[in-house]
């Protein structure tokens, strides 16, 4: 009896730790009703004045409140806890609005990752506390106390396997991390 208790933990912790090997998140729409009104109020500040979608967001990190909204032509995501405090900002970019230098850091490490790769979706990450966020994302000259990075979804052939890969990138380039993205199976075709 105690061997299959202990074989049955085992299998359970080696489940766990696979799942956190693995990049999945699903969002499910939020009336506007349920969103703590202060994270209402900083993507107010950060001058959204068009409508803003807002998701909940389960993911292997847990769970999270995210508003979606164009501000100056620009796609913004921005997370929060489910208390409404700021987690991040992330705003979409091209690939030609990375310095040159931080461009060949990142090009050199995947390279060496992959055999061929192309750049799904890529974002730049503000982290920090959200008044300091707010002027880096307005500034040129970010404060040093805000985390400047890289997100981006990569699309990367390996031994003739294709996968998508979440990966993370200092502002100069340098890995941090990066995640396999496990698609959800569904029923329907998505075009």
């Amino acid at each position: 009896m105690k061997r299959r208790i202990l074989l049955f933990f085992s299998f359970l912790l080696l489940t766990i730790s696979l799942q956190a090997q693995t990049k999945f998140e699903r969002e499910y729409r939020l009336d506007a009703n349920d969103v703590p009104l202060t994270a209402k109020e900083y993507l107010t500040s950060l001058g959204a004045t068009k409508k803003i979608k807002w998701y909940k967001e389960i993911s292997q990190t847990g769970k999270s409140i995210e508003g979606k909204t164009k501000i100056n032509n620009a796609c913004y995501s921005v997370e929060f806890d489910t208390t409404g405090v700021l987690e991040d900002v992330e705003i979409k970019i091209g690939w030609k609005e990375i310095a040159p230098q931080t461009q060949g850091a990142i090009r050199q490490y995947l390279e060496k990752e992959f055999d061929k790769f192309s750049f799904q979706k890529i974002q730049r990450q503000f982290v920090g506390k959200p008044e300091i966020v707010q002027l880096a994302i307005s500034s040129d000259n970010p404060n040093e106390a805000v985390t400047i990075s890289y997100e981006m979804v990569v699309k990367g052939r390996k031994n003739r396997k294709v996968k998508l890969y979440e990966f993370l990138f200092s502002q100069d380039g340098n890995f941090i991390e990066s995640l396999p993205i496990e698609l959800r199976n569904t029923d329907n075709l998505e075009y």
